[in-house]
């Protein structure tokens, strides 16, 4: 049933029997030249369904010959104007404000109400000419959550064990049953990056103001990666037969993991050569670069590490091949943590055959001594180069 939401006050009660006395007041307290506002309404919320009901009166110790028209607008959640008529010989009127039922999330709303204008002059007196209330949202709602509420997260793989929270806007009549997902285009992978230690369904008891919480697990491995991202989407809830309960599966979490060792990996190739894929593609003599480097923060100790050709699939091509930068490579503290790798192709391959000849570059024997043990090869794979060298 529709509820009004109303202080019931006697209006026909004696308004100058509320007021303390001013200068332009009678000896009773009210006003000698008439002045309008808002009557006090202790009511400070509405729930979606009802209606919020303002009274506003025209304070005066005498008696009105007229009628005083009230323009009203809201602001906020809740957008609206109008107005009412205070007739002649009337104490006051109603601004009613009704919300209606709706099937959207969309939670508690605020909402200002304000006498905008009048006919006759207004007043900060009594209840005054603003008022600010809250519209209250009758569906119960769930959300999936961190312990903060942030939609993307940036962690450390020794982050250890996450608190996720199914976040409830009320509490429920009956046991409620939900599931979550690892989002498919996560790069983290389960096992290697993270566990789901508890599955991914969970149960909310009935009458539960604070529904369990569900743990990711993010593991500590041994191995160098870039930044691996672990999407969390809210899935579903079990059939209820309570229909205002409204799972929000528009809501998720993005854990961003970042490694704690350092990466070393090939980095960039001479901007001037065509690069297709992992491909550095070459049809002229001449002498060509690529870059190794170590990412992922300052290194603490010496590293080393080597770069090794592989003829394997064109043995002949490495009599035309030389290693200008050498094999190996050393990194030192303090220093860039960006090295240049050097290496030329001479014109003896170019015999106008057509044929097209492959050399891959792989970093391969990593070293850091007894100094950083937190630097590692890349594992997705960028520490091979592959060269075609096509004689055309």
């Amino acid at each position: 049933m529709k509820k009004i939401l109303l202080y019931s006050m006697a209006v026909a009660f004696t308004l100058s029997s509320l007021w303390g006395c001013e200068d332009d007041d009678d000896a009773s307290g009210t006003p000698t030249q008439p002045a309008v506002a808002l009557m006090d309404n202790p009511a400070t919320e509405v729930e979606e369904g009802n209606t919020m009901v303002f009274p506003v009166a025209v304070f005066f110790s005498g008696d009105l010959d007229n009628n005083v028209t009230v323009n009203w607008a809201t602001e906020g959640a809740d957008t609206r104007s109008g107005s009412v008529v205070i007739a002649a010989g009337a104490l006051s009127a109603q601004i009613e404000l009704e919300y209606a039922e709706n099937d959207i999330a969309d939670g508690d709303r605020e909402v200002t109400l304000t006498i905008s204008s009048s006919s006759l002059p207004t007043t900060d007196r009594f209840g005054g000419t603003m008022v600010t209330f809250k519209v209250l949202d009758d569906l119960k709602t769930f959300s999936l959550g961190t312990e903060d509420d942030p939609d993307t997260v940036s962690i450390s793989e020794t982050a250890g064990n996450l608190v996720n929270e199914l976040e409830s806007s009320a509490a429920i009549d009956e046991a409620i049953e939900f599931t979550f997902e690892v989002d498919p285009a996560s790069t983290a992978v389960e096992g290697i990056d993270y566990l789901l230690p508890n599955g991914t369904t969970f149960t909310v008891d009935a009458g539960s103001d604070d529904p369990p919480a569900f743990d990711v697990e993010i593991i500590n491995n041994e191995m160098a990666q870039a930044e691996r991202s672990l999407k969390l989407n809210f899935v579903s809830l079990s059939a209820s037969a309570e229909s205002s309960i409204v799972p929000d599966v528009a809501n998720s979490i993005v854990y961003l993991i970042g490694d704690d060792r350092s990466i070393v990996k090939i980095d960039r190739i001479d901007p001037d050569v065509e690069i297709n894929e992992d491909t550095l593609e070459i049809t002229s003599a001449g002498i060509y670069e690529f870059a190794t480097l170590i990412e992922g923060g300052d290194i603490t100790g010496t590293v080393s590490f080597e770069v090794e050709p592989d003829y394997s699939e064109n043995p002949a091509v490495a009599a035309s091949v030389e290693l200008i930068s050498g094999t190996s490579v050393l990194y030192v503290p303090g220093e860039e943590q960006s090295k240049p790798f050097k290496f030329e192709i001479t014109s003896g391959l170019f015999t106008g055959s057509g044929s097209t000849y492959y050399i891959t570059f792989n970093l391969d024997a990593l070293t850091s001594g007894n100094m950083d043990e937190e630097v590692g090869f890349d594992t997705g794979g960028e520490i091979s180069l592959v060269v075609a060298i096509t004689d055309e």
